[in-house]
């Protein structure tokens, strides 16, 4: 990151709130100054984020924003140094305006990415429209624009435009999270303590003293508050011309808040009556916030109307600002407190921490709707923006929406029904005219919308049943792996099918399924049985026989894995395991799948060549890489397939000779034929096992069909399989983790297992769903370009033979995942792309890509992900 965007992200989320809150007690508030205490801030945080920076470099970079980044050329504000003239001096590079929407300089779409990302976009295109105002004395009145912005790259708007597939979306991560958040929080104020306490936050700094009064903690709740305060004390400023500067600073140092609350909350029922735009919701009359003001005008009413009136706050005080207005003189301090805030708060709905791993991800993901509270408008508009309004902005012809499943049909149907009614509601204000509303309610019911969804299991961690963190043996001789899951993975399934049975209107809009969340938690075995039932099913609604149109279509299937691993061979291993358990075939599709395709070398050279796993997945993927070793008939590797080979034995022993069982003598090929087994159900293989009675076709596909019977009956591989799921020890022992060292030899054989299991995946024509923006920040390569998507299909990229042939040209394409958490959209993810491979250069400082073959490359893309929509 270059100097500059490091500055505005240290100044605007990393410094200390109590630092701000200490000069709003201590001093003067005529100007924001870049003090003595901030400087320092400054230079340690600075120091901790980029330790290959001296001290005396850091205080240089202070020289440099003295002189020359905290001042506004044209005119500094109030004459001197200010951390919001920091600002401008990176939009006015980044950022283009037509036609009031701003739009990013294709140029500068990496650096935008990487602020934006960690500081939301609104600061920063408010900021910039404030300057555009106060220079041009004019006074902005559309806000609506959309909440991720887009490039002004003509040739990706023109592929694009040409009709595009969203096929790996996940409703509830896809709306503006966080600005809907922080919008409900701002205008309700009370009675959110347990939602913070959700946050679980333990790092918080603590604020010993402010002002000469002793505090408890200032925690992210109390900033929060703090926050409330200032918002509505600046709106006050803004509209009124007038504002009560004493009484703010008595309580933003006060300390005690909660006491506060009610009177705070009267304060904002009133300017809501006073000043907000009411507007009718299931029925009911709203004031959602009191900053869209009734003088809103009616080009705003779209679906972006609940940020405007925020967007309209910020952009009016920066226009105070940068017009150095003795209005807000006296509030730069707050003011600038408010947006650090605000940015601390967004830290915590959105994954900004630069931590891998999909567990990281998972603690923002399980966040995002704390303060959505439910029937309430942010509701309908987290769910309505998320799709509407993606589809509004971007030509997408295919749109697979993903959500959970229910363990009945009741329930699965009502919360369909639910969403349905989310996405596709349109709240009005009442001033809006009958005629625009009959317009848009016309449009609504009759516009044929390209969403439809797909039902997701969720993956869980093993509710394990233990006496003093060991296995109780009796219960663990009972019950299978992962039972608790089994069970609830096959109430969901016939939920699924009775419900595809019994409403066709909602059968004709389910197309597949999908299993996510973290695979370290639960492999694809657990769901292999409900993936073979489903996909074996038609779909078809009770009534559909009349039709004379009806098409007997079957349920895609689709599986995240390979995208979050211990060992890439582990990842590897997973993705085999979703192929072969699941009987993925052709038409079937990987979500992410990464371990095919993340360079070896980087990726071990990244963890240092030193794993920790459980050593259940050591033994499973040593006996799966000497599978593969065996399968491809590969030569060489003599000394590390004996090492490997004493591997297995070793754990072998460890996990599956005990004085519970007779002792077992097993070579790894009878353990990989027992692993085979694994997409069975456990149950037929327990002895003196009862099955239960067939529900809806269930056991009838209890077994893999891919899986020979050979196999499935030999006596000692039923042994084993057994014993994987039945015997104590074997889960006991399994669980212990062990360090695995990585050396050359193990990484140069598993590039080559890579490559061909790669080929081998190609050649069953599973598409591979690709989320360039997920992966960069759950993966472990540092940059876009380093995405595995041109390993994977590079037809079109390059004319160089040598370089297409070491791509099996797969099927893939470009996705969002989840949009609010990582915001983007699908436009920002093929423009990210195509920048970052136009600005990859070569030894000698040249560009590797061509940009008229990278558009090329893109467009093919655009069309394989129609192709492999399952609504195809």
């Amino acid at each position: 990151m270059d100097n500059l965007r490091n500055s505005i992200e240290l100044l605007f989320r990393k410094i200390n709130t109590e630092t701000i809150v200490t000069e709003i007690g201590n001093t003067d508030l005529s100007v924001l100054p870049f003090q003595t205490k901030l400087k320092n801030d400054f230079i340690e945080f600075g120091r901790a984020s980029s330790p290959h920076y001296s001290k005396s470099e850091w205080e240089n970079i202070v020289q440099k924003l003295e002189e020359d980044w905290l001042l506004n050329a044209e005119k500094p504000v109030f004459g001197e140094g200010s951390v919001f003239s920091l600002l401008i001096h990176f939009t006015i590079q980044a950022l283009s305006v037509h036609e009031n929407v701003p739009t990013i300089v294709s140029a500068h779409l990496l650096r935008w990415r990487e602020l934006s990302y960690v500081l939301g976009e609104d600061l920063l295109i408010c900021a910039h429209f404030g300057y555009i105002d106060s220079k041009k004395k004019t006074q902005r009145d559309f806000f609506g624009w959309a909440p991720v912005i887009s490039t002004d790259n003509i040739e990706i708007k023109n592929i694009l435009n040409k009709g595009i597939a969203e096929n790996h979306f996940h409703l509830k991560g896809s709306a503006p999270i966080f600005e809907l958040s922080w919008i409900s929080l701002m205008n309700n104020v009370k009675n959110r303590s347990t939602e913070f306490r959700k946050l679980r936050k333990k790092n918080r700094q603590v604020l010993k003293q402010i002002a000469g009064v002793q505090l408890d903690e200032l925690t992210i709740e109390t900033q929060v508050y703090i926050a409330a305060i200032i918002r509505k004390t600046l709106f006050n400023l803004i509209t009124n011309g007038e504002a009560d500067l004493d009484s703010l600073q008595r309580e933003i140092t006060s300390g005690d808040f909660r006491i506060m609350l009610n009177n705070h909350q009267t304060e904002i029922e009133r300017l809501k009556k006073m000043h907000g735009l009411s507007f009718r919701h299931e029925g009911k009359t709203k004031i959602p916030d009191y900053a869209i003001t009734k003088d809103l005008l009616e080009s705003n009413l779209i679906s972006n109307v609940l940020l405007c009136g925020e967007r309209k706050l910020l952009i009016s005080c920066f226009t105070e600002i940068y017009r150095s207005s003795e209005k807000i003189k006296d509030y730069l301090n707050v003011f600038y407190l408010y947006l650090l805030i605000k940015n601390k708060l967004r830290e915590e709905l959105i994954q900004v921490n630069n931590k891998i791993g999909f567990s990281n991800f998972s603690d923002y993901q399980d966040r995002k709707e704390y303060f959505i509270k439910e029937k309430s408008i942010f509701e309908t508009a987290f769910l309505s923006m998320a799709v509407s309004d993606t589809s509004k902005n971007q030509k997408i012809v295919s749109f697979e929406t993903r959500i959970a499943p229910k363990q009945n049909y009741p329930n699965q149907k009502r919360a369909i029904e639910h969403y349905d009614h989310q996405i596709n509601s349109t709240f009005f204000n009442k001033r809006t005219t009958q005629e625009k509303i009959n317009r848009m309610i016309h449009a609504k019911s009759t516009a044929d919308y390209p969403n439809f969804y797909v039902l997701h299991f969720i993956k869980e961690k093993e509710k394990r049943i233990s006496i003093d963190n060991s296995y109780d043996s009796l219960s663990s001789m009972a019950i299978p792996r992962h039972n608790i899951l089994r069970k609830k993975v096959r109430q969901e399934s016939i939920a699924i099918i009775d419900l595809m049975r019994s409403s066709s209107n909602v059968s004709q809009r389910l197309f597949g399924i999908d299993a996510a969340a973290s695979e370290l938690d639960t492999r694809p075995e657990v769901f292999a049985q409900a993936f073979r039932f489903l996909k074996n099913h038609e779909s078809l609604g009770r009534h559909d026989h009349l039709k004379s149109n009806h098409s007997n279509n079957r349920l895609g299937a689709t599986y995240h894995c390979g995208e979050d691993f211990l060992d890439l061979v582990d990842g590897l291993r997973a993705i085999d395991e979703a192929i072969l358990f699941l009987n993925l075939t052709k038409g079937d599709r990987l979500g992410h799948a990464l371990a095919l395709g993340v360079e070896v070398q980087k990726y071990y050279e990244f963890k240092h060549r030193l794993l920790m796993l459980p050593k259940q997945d050591v033994l499973d993927n040593v006996v799966w890489l000497l599978e593969k070793y065996t399968k491809y008939e590969i030569q060489g590797f003599r000394k590390l397939i004996t090492f490997l080979e004493e591997t297995y034995e070793r754990l072998f022993s460890e996990l599956y000779v005990n004085k519970f069982e007779v002792n077992i003598k097993s070579t790894w090929q009878v353990y990989a034929d027992a692993w085979k087994l694994r997409g069975d159900d456990p149950l037929i293989y327990k002895r003196n096992s009862k099955q239960s009675q067939s529900i809806s076709n269930w056991n009838s596909f209890n077994t893999s069909r891919s899986i020979a019977d050979s196999i499935r009956f030999n006596e000692d591989v039923k042994f084993l399989y057994h014993s994987y799921h039945f015997d104590p020890n074997v889960k006991v022992e399994g669980r212990k983790i062990m360090q695995f060292q990585v050396t050359q030899e193990y990484i140069n054989l598993v590039k080559i297992v890579q490559d061909k299991f790669l080929y081998d995946v190609s050649r069953k024509e599973l598409g591979i769903e690709c989320n360039p923006s997920s992966n960069y920040l759950i993966g472990t390569f540092g940059k876009y370009v380093q995405h595995p998507i041109k390993r994977f299909f590079n037809s079109g990229l390059t004319l160089k033979n040598n370089e297409l042939g070491k791509s099996p040209q797969a099927l893939v394409s470009i996705n969002t995942d989840d949009q609010g958490v990582f915001g983007t959209s699908l436009e920002n993810e093929y423009a990210i792309m195509y920048k970052a491979l136009e600005k990859e250069l070569d030894l000698d400082g040249n560009p590797i890509y061509n940009q008229t073959m990278i558009i090329d490359w893109l467009d093919r893309i655009r069309k394989m992900g129609i192709e492999m929509s399952f609504k195809k």
